[in-house]
């Protein structure tokens, strides 16, 4: 008896409601760790796969040549279709040709450090001039790895990884952009009162 007491004190004392509020509350402020943990586990994921699928015996070329179209449809998508630029970039890109290299053995060391070169270029000529010091890091990475011989393999994986992160950063800046565009509007406005 007297412990049948003591258990409904304890359940008393640890008795708390929980609103509505308090419910939305926690998930709010918890919803964008998880959220970051997933992106993170994602992206770690998929880096994981492009250095399984470029360093294996037997790369999976459909997939590489997918990847490479889809770094240059990504790099064009903000391009008028008739900027000089766009079509520089698309034919610089040349998909059915990187394929039919690639497949075939006819992909070299030089024909890796120009993709690498031109890709980056476009980065430091697209992207924001705050991220081009990390650019930089990334292309200067890629040549070392290059000098150190390591293997084509790594050398492309690394490649798809940073290009991939340079994109992340380039749509997020322009994502951002309209914001900062309004936000120097208001200045100049606010300058002229």
């Amino acid at each position: 008896m007297q412990k049948e007491a003591e258990n409904n004190n304890n359940e008393n004392k640890f008795n708390i409601e929980v609103t509505k509020e308090d419910y939305e509350q926690f998930f709010k402020n918890n919803l964008d760790g998880l959220k970051n943990k997933i992106i993170t586990q994602y992206k770690k994921s998929f880096y994981d796969l492009i250095e399984e699928k470029t360093c294996s015996n037997t790369p999976d070329y459909d997939w590489l040549v997918e990847l490479y179209s889809e770094i240059r449809e990504k790099l064009i998508y903000f391009l008028k279709k008739d900027s000089p630029l766009r079509k520089e970039i698309e034919e610089s890109f040349d998909v059915e040709l990187f394929s039919q290299m690639i497949k075939n053995n006819a992909f070299k060391a030089n024909d890796l450090y120009n993709l690498i070169n031109y890709t980056f270029e476009k980065f430091l000529q697209l992207g924001s001039p705050a991220r081009d010091k990390n650019v930089k890091k990334m292309r200067d990475d890629l040549f070392s790895l290059m000098k150190d011989n390591a293997t084509f393999g790594k050398i492309v994986s690394n490649y798809l990884k940073y290009t991939h992160m340079c994109l992340e950063n380039f749509y997020e800046d322009m994502g951002k952009a309209p914001d900062i565009l309004n936000s120097l509007l208001n200045k100049v406005k606010n300058q002229k009162k």
